[in-house]
């Protein structure tokens, strides 16, 4: 028997399914903010003049969160345009991210939806008054 059976998440639980349904959305909503981070600096780098190997480089550094060291490492008759390219591609990455999670959102509340029925959720039976106590009874204003 192996560890991962052992535990209290074996491979049929639902807490196992969904951590390995949350790390791989975790991943590929960090794939998408990356990749579209590294593609827009690197049409805006290539178009403010950079070999596309440096452009390759420095959005590589751009979508590691090193901005200023990227900047540091360009001419300084280039730096505005490149410090405006890595913050817009910045944005622009978070705006995708943001994207590809709402659309997540709506998939697993349709999943709800579809898949939870109204007897799983139904209130449980009344187990007659029961009397309040004093800190629960106070008037909250």
């Amino acid at each position: 028997m192996t560890a991962l059976n052992e535990g209290s998440a074996t491979m049929q639980s639902p807490q196992f399914i969904v951590l390995v349904t949350t790390s791989l959305v975790s991943s590929l909503i960090i794939a998408v903010l990356t990749n579209v981070m590294r593609h827009m600096f690197g049409n805006a780098a290539r178009a403010a003049g950079l070999a596309p190997s440096d452009a390759a480089v420095a959005a590589k550094l751009v979508a590691a969160g090193d901005l200023a060291g990227m900047l540091e490492q360009m001419a300084p008759a280039t730096r505005g345009a490149l410090r405006a390219a890595g913050l817009t591609s910045f944005a622009d990455g978070f705006a995708a991210a943001s994207l590809l999670a709402a659309c997540v959102a709506v998939l697993a509340c349709l999943l709800t939806v579809w898949f939870v029925r109204f007897e799983d959720t139904a209130p449980s039976a009344a187990t007659g008054h029961r009397p309040c106590k004093f800190v629960d009874c106070r008037d909250p204003l």
